[in-house]
């Protein structure tokens, strides 16, 4: 079973003057199989963000990796499945499915 993960962070640089201060977000949500192979990914991608933009002025980068899991799911069913047309009848009840994921 595949874990779910959330990389979050920013990059900050300058553009010409310190009034002029500049940030873009990084927010990347991906599966590996266990949290080595996540920390690897991150890394992967913290890199590639890194060497496109250590060039900037005043160049900083801030990202954090989280572990993400649903805790709660809900679906809307029908109670029948669908039929071919018909004479008039009752409408077919529905209802929410609902239930804990952990």
């Amino acid at each position: 079973m595949k874990m779910k993960f959330k990389l979050t962070g920013k990059i900050y640089y300058a553009v010409g003057s310190c009034h002029d201060d500049r940030s873009m977000e990084i927010n990347e949500r991906f599966e590996a199989p266990n949290v080595k192979a996540a920390i690897d990914k991150a890394r992967e991608i913290i890199g590639k963000e890194h060497d496109s933009n250590k060039h900037l002025t005043d160049y900083g980068l801030h990202a954090v990796l989280e572990v993400t899991r649903s805790v709660w799911k809900v679906d809307f069913k029908d109670a029948e499945l669908a039929m071919t047309a018909r004479h008039a009848r009752p409408a077919i009840k529905a209802h929410l499915e609902e239930k804990r994921t952990s």
